[in-house]
């Protein structure tokens, strides 16, 4: 077949193709044709479009056949520079992998005038961003082969990474290292800062290179709860309940201590001054190392802090804390930990250091990843992070990650890089013990528990006074309180709700408040740290009473006694999912969360304060996620740590988790499967079951891939005796996740009863198989979709494939879909935030804001005169003289993309990609929008602040002109025009100087 000579950089005066006669293979226009020529329209293989000679016009090439080959048999091609080189055209029956990433590449790059011809463009993000969510100009780098050198002047010149920097100062590009990353067959690469579209061009000229990805800013962890302890003197509990839950109490009783296995923590550090964690660090010591990669400072008032947040010391001790005062252990206190710290005190991380974190740990051979961190509601698995967990998963190391704290947002919404495929995603379940303390009234009513665990800090009696008479009335002290108002002599008793706690707290303050018990709707409300105030949370019916109260002639007064141990209460919703436990599945389909544990409330180390040994309460799958990391210590103790043991964790976990209620009434659905998984984790059963059935989950996707029947389950019998199970079908609820306009349903989101339908193959339809001892047995189920479902609002349904004998009891979790993910919009088209349509583009002089009315629903205001309807000029005269771009995603995207095009173009299929000016913005796998504020990712906004393109250096020219978003659709084909979701703007029109 015909190919170019090896070597990059050649412009296209260089280029010739010529083909022998005897060969079949791609023949193109010759460079001097006319553009509105065209090849014969009979092809065997896709068309792509490149550029020809005047870079407004565009030819399309077709791949032929041989009979369909043209005369003569030398062609020029014509591209811009510049041209990549080495590349080959395969003939027609052996289309390569290479080809195809360069189709890809093409198509998506055609409005950037970009070719590869090797690189995945769907990774590509531009240099310019929105919000600060990526790092500007700096880009991941995956190569296709391993490397085992490190560094940039390497005098090993045939290395993938010395291939690449050379590459790059040959073709003159301006550009800089950051990091290199080598972990031979899951990532080999580097990240690279660029200074422009034009380096970014050269980059993915380069052969070996083979994707290209943005690198994502994210928050630390936004726990629900959070409150720490300042008890003189501790109390011990003679049980655990997070452990009891789990069955780690019994295996603790048995002995098993997670010994000799190596555990590595990916957090916001460790304070391992704690005498539970160690007091120190270093070989043969509890925690045996702790790597700083985080790029902020760690001070607070000048002076280092080993954990600023103190995130990472609880979920430490989670894992491992050794016994103590306050009568607990972690999970496997007898393993070695290690920890990554990636972020400091700024509470921010992002991907670089993730990645550095997890080839880290793998360099280093650890057993076991956990990560209490995540990208909120990046619910992709080829996310840079996930992929490469899944790969380290798929190596035989236990990748366990949170699952998010994001539950109120609804389905389609964990974290990445739990998403990651083979990854341990977890959700959260509610604690069954809370632990409160009591104050006394008076006036002969039973005394007030308020959600603390060591005494309020208040000598004598306090009467109570209310900023409210009306008890739900969640707006009080929500604006300034009058200055006939003093709270100095009584403890406040307020409503919470309405506006954040803080502007009440500051409310208070300026009313000279001392002590406050703040309620809301809940009967078990959180663990409340205020700062500035001393107070706790109390439940619904106890700050109602108490509002009553405070209007009576005679004023009951409040007493809180000191010293006192904390009562344990039954929770009343112990052993459900917790409300703020992020919704699966991811928008892949996959099985996400995996599992769940207790992860609300839970008591663990936090940072050392004025040399005492700290502990505290804190509520999240962050907390959840280092218990089954522990869990998964107890078991390899037990089984070895072998690779298959390792490979098998996951699905040993799933099917011997306990499922999960939605309520505890009667006749209420199982718990659904994307919020809970395939149940809570029981340690117990996982390690002394005999019963091992494969895969735990079986993923039925959506309506446009049903395959219901033949599924296949192998039921491996390890006990020496035989076994007969019985077979049953345990349906969990049904969810439907889009609502009227194809809003998410945010959670909780109602279940019902439309479950699936299940048939199993069994030997006189008994529902039966008997399985000697020792050996395997395969049993084939068909499951089909629920019907009398609404497909348009998309209901997950899901269930378990029970399998029980006299001894055992296992299950194989199921999740599917009804409705076609493609079928799905993904740009808001409503004005169901704003008031008005989206998308919208907006002068910036008037900001634009989705505000909260009193009931807490999504209310909007906005300014319509400020909204662009007709045409309009932008002159960025003034610090407000510019458009801003307002957009939502209904669904996630794995690529979006903003661009300008000429005032005439039209949106039409296949699209007119020579009146596409350049690119403004590009990213990858984005989450949905939430029904929140900008902050908590209700919409999007793209805010340009210089006429410039996406490099943030090349001007827009002077002219008119429209704005083009394209998203692609859920599972669409990045090179498929018609996979997009497209809106076109007014007409605007730039004049600047």
């Amino acid at each position: 077949m015909g190919r170019f000579a090896s070597g990059i950089c050649h412009s296209y005066e260089d280029l010739q193709l010529r083909v022998p006669d005897q060969a079949s293979g791609l023949f193109l226009l010759p460079r001097y044709s006319s553009p509105a020529k065209t090849l014969p329209t009979k092809h065997n293989f896709a068309a792509f479009i490149i550029p020809s000679v005047n870079p407004a016009e565009h030819v399309v090439f077709k791949w032929l056949t041989p009979a369909k080959l043209p005369t003569p048999k030398s062609h020029f091609l014509d591209f811009p520079f510049p041209f990549p080189f080495p590349f080959s055209f395969p003939s027609v029956n052996q289309r390569s992998t290479q080809s195809m990433k360069y189709l890809q590449a093409l198509a998506a790059a055609a409005s950037l005038s970009l070719v590869s011809a090797t690189v995945d463009f769907q990774s590509v993000k531009p240099l310019a961003i929105s919000d600060g969510d990526t790092i500007l100009g700096a880009y991941f780098v995956e190569l296709d082969q391993p490397s085992g050198v490190h560094g940039r002047f390497s005098n090993q010149n045939n290395t993938a990474h010395h291939a690449l920097y050379s590459s790059l100062d040959k073709c003159g590009a301006k550009w800089s290292l950051r990091e290199e990353f080598n972990s031979p067959g899951m990532f080999v690469g580097a990240t690279v800062n660029l200074e422009s579209n034009k380096d970014l061009a050269i980059l993915a000229d380069i052969p070996n290179v083979i994707a290209i990805s943005p690198i994502y800013v994210h928050r630390a962890p936004q726990l629900t709860e959070s409150r720490d302890l300042v008890l003189e003197t501790a109390y011990a509990f003679d049980t655990f309940a997070p452990h009891v839950m789990t069955g780690v109490d019994k295996l603790h009783a048995q002995g098993f201590l997670g010994e000799g296995i190596k555990i590595a923590l990916i957090d916001s550090g460790v304070d391992y001054r704690h005498p539970a964690l160690g007091g120190k660090f270093g070989a043969g010591q509890k925690i045996s190392t702790i790597v700083d990669l985080s790029k902020d400072k760690s001070e607070v008032d000048g002076v280092h802090v080993p954990d600023c947040e103190g995130h990472g010391t609880h979920v430490a001790g989670i894992v491992g804390a050794n016994p103590n005062s306050h009568g607990f252990t972690g999970v496997a206190p007898k393993a070695t930990l290690a920890m990554y710290k990636i972020h400091g005190c700024s509470k921010s991380y992002d991907d670089e250091v993730l990645m550095k974190a997890l080839q880290a740990a793998e360099q280093e051979k650890y057993d076991i990843i956990s990560m209490s961190i995540g990208s909120a509601g990046r619910a992709w698995a080829k996310t840079v992070p996930a992929a490469f967990a899944a790969k380290l998963a798929a190596a035989g190391v236990v990748v366990v990650a949170a699952a998010g704290n994001d539950g109120r947002f609804g389905p389609f919404y964990t974290n990445s890089p739990s998403a990651g495929k083979g990854v341990i995603s977890v959700a959260s379940i509610e604690n069954t013990d809370i632990l409160v303390q009591k104050a006394e009234l008076d006036n002969g009513h039973a005394p007030i528990n308020y959600f603390s665990v060591d005494p309020l800090p208040i000598q004598g009696a306090w009467p109570i006074c209310a900023i409210s008479s009306n008890p739900k009335d969640a707006n009080q002290a929500c604006k300034a309180l009058p200055d006939s108002i003093q709270l100095s002599d009584c403890v406040v008793i307020v409503r919470a709700g309405g506006c954040q706690l803080s502007e009440k707290i500051a409310h208070l303050l300026d009313r000279g408040a001392q002590y406050a018990l703040f309620y809301d709707t809940s009967g078990t409300p959180p663990y409340q740290e205020s700062p500035g105030i001393i107070s706790a949370m109390i439940s619904k019916d106890d700050g109602e009473n108490l509002v009553n109260m405070s209007g009576q002639d005679v004023v009951p007064k409040l007493r809180f006694p000191q010293r006192k141990k904390p009562t344990v209460i039954p929770n009343p919703l112990g052993g459900l999912a917790a409300f703020s436990s992020s919704y699966g599945p991811t928008w892949d389909l996959e099985f996400k969360p995996s599992v769940a544990a207790p992860g609300t409330r839970i008591l663990s180390t936090v940072p050392v304060k004025n040399n005492k040994a700290m502990y505290g309460m804190k509520s999240g799958t962050s907390m959840a996620t280092p218990l089954v990391a522990g869990v998964a210590a107890l078991l390899l103790e037990k089984h070895g740590k072998t690779k298959s043991n390792a490979l098998g964790m996951r699905y040993l976990l799933e099917s011997t988790a306990n499922i999960v209620p939605s309520s505890k009434e009667s006749g209420k659905p199982l718990q659904t499967v994307a919020k809970t998984g395939a149940g809570m984790v029981d340690a117990f059963k996982a390690m002394y079951g005999h019963t091992i059935v494969t895969p735990g989950e079986i993923l039925l996707r959506d309506s446009s891939h049903v395959s219901p029947k033949n599924h296949a389950i192998t039921i491996k019998n390890t006990s020496k005796k035989a076994q007969t199970y019985k077979l049953t079908h345990v349906p969990a609820g049904t969810m439907n996740t889009f609502g009227l306009h194809q809003q998410a349903i945010p959670g909780d989101a109602p279940l019902s009863n439309d479950h699936a339908y299940v048939t199993f193959h069994t030997q006189k339809k008994l529902n039966t198989i008997m399985v000697p001892p020792g050996q395997s047995r395969m049993v084939y189920v068909d499951i089909y979709q629920p019907k009398g479902v609404d497909a348009k609002k998309l209901p997950v349904f899901g269930g378990f494939l029970k399998i029980e004998s006299a001894s055992d009891s296992v299950h194989v979790s199921y999740m599917g879909v009804v409705g076609e993910m493609k079928a799905l919009q993904v740009l808001d088209r409503t004005s169901d935030v704003f008031g008005v349509a989206m998308p919208f583009v907006a002068g910036a002089g008037k900001k634009i804001t989705k505000l909260k009315d009193a009931k807490d629903t999504t209310g909007a205001t906005t300014n319509k005169g400020n909204i662009q309807k007709g045409s309009k000029t932008y002159g960025w005269k003034s610090a407000t003289d510019f458009p801003v771009i307002y957009y939502r995603f209904l669904t996630g995207t794995a690529e979006v993309r903003i661009d300008l095009v000429d005032s005439n173009f039209k949106l039409k299929t296949p699209l007119p990609k020579g009146q596409i000016k350049d690119q403004l913005l590009s990213s990858e796998y984005q989450p949905r929008n939430t029904q929140g504020t900008l902050d908590e990712n209700g919409w999007e906004e793209l805010r340009l602040k210089k006429p410039t393109f996406s490099d943030g250096k090349t001007k827009i020219k002077n002219g008119n002109y429209k704005i083009l978003i394209r998203a692609l659709r859920v599972g669409g084909n990045l090179n498929t025009d018609s996979d997009y979701d497209s809106w076109l703007s007014p007409e605007i029109i730039i004049n600047h100087n």
